[in-house]
């Protein structure tokens, strides 16, 4: 008996189903978020290590009633059409579930696809292949206690809180707006050289937009206007804290281990290359801080440059 065939069998668990199924075959695929960050002549790029994606995992069922492995008689019912019937309805259910796979264990999940294959070859029986996603929504273990970093929530929030608002009023202007100011914010706390006053800007922009939504649709009694209200914007609610909540961190933590950038006025016509002469600064680094500089190799008189404070000559 190979090892494979030792393993129980799987089984899919969410609201309403508790279903076991053999397994005939499995395909698991996983990635890393990398974002690359490009640098003029500079070969390659700086990577920036954003976590892992989730998990999938792509499973062939054989529902044949000849099949006999032990765990399958909970389910009470025949493999075809029964258990096919139950898992397939499962995928209405739209809520994360339990999977536990044969080479895997357990792991939360959510129902993505399924693709059922009926021949008449192949009569009284059918091929399946499901498709699940990895779901860490409701994952309890130590990295839920501590405070997400602003970068790496940016977006999410920005989505949901769309979301949420949408679902309970269709949208709104200022809820667009709100998502792309938190979209901003995020790129700003991405980029390793940003001035950390532009963050501090974006930070308090967002938190004006959230205030502005909160008033907008809190007004009790005003029919289109009461939306936070009701109990059923609770998420909503919520969102628009966490919200405000990711703009004050990402504030706080604009100037911890961010280089100091301030302004340079150029006092004659120059180039790049002898400013970081003259600053005694990395000339791949001050391209990096000034994407806006079309032309390196000619600075004009008065033009504005970033430069970073704590080396060379600058004060």
């Amino acid at each position: 008996m190979t090892i494979f065939a030792s393993y129980p069998v799987a089984s899919w668990k969410v609201r309403g189903f508790d279903i076991a199924f053999p397994v005939a075959g499995l395909r698991e695929t996983g990635a890393n978020r990398l974002i690359e960050r490009e640098r003029p002549y500079r070969r390659g790029a700086k990577l920036d290590d954003t976590g892992s994606k989730a998990r999938r995992w792509s499973i062939s069922v054989l529902f044949e009633n000849t099949i006999e492995e032990s765990g399958l008689e909970r389910n009470g019912v025949p493999l075809y059409p029964d258990v096919l019937r139950l898992l397939t309805q499962s995928f209405d259910v739209h809520e994360v579930g339990d999977l536990v796979l044969p080479t895997q264990g357990a792991v939360r999940a959510r129902a993505e696809t399924y693709d059922r294959e009926e021949t008449p070859d192949s009569q009284d029986s059918a091929s399946v292949t499901f498709t699940f996603i990895e779901d860490n929504e409701d994952d309890v273990d130590s990295t839920s206690f501590k405070q997400p970093s602003a970068n790496a929530n940016a977006r999410r929030l920005a989505e949901q809180t769309t979301f949420d608002m949408e679902s309970v009023d269709n949208g709104h202007f200022s809820i667009s707006d709100l998502t792309e100011a938190v979209s901003n914010l995020e790129g700003l706390v991405n980029a390793p050289f940003d001035l950390a006053q532009d963050v501090e800007n974006a930070a308090k922009t967002i938190q004006h937009l959230a205030a502005r939504v909160v008033n907008l649709f809190s007004q009790t009694g005003r029919r289109g206007r009461d939306t936070l209200t009701s109990p059923k914007a609770a998420r909503a609610n919520r969102r628009l804290v966490q919200v405000q909540d990711l703009a004050a961190r990402a504030a706080a933590e604009s100037r911890r281990g961010r280089p100091v950038v301030v302004r340079y006025v150029v006092q004659v016509d120059t180039s790049m290359f002898q400013i970081a002469g003259f600053l005694r600064q990395s000339l791949a680094d001050l391209l990096v801080i000034n994407p806006q500089i079309e032309q390196p190799f000619y600075i004009a008189r008065g033009t504005e440059v970033r430069v970073f404070a704590a080396t060379g000559q600058v004060r």
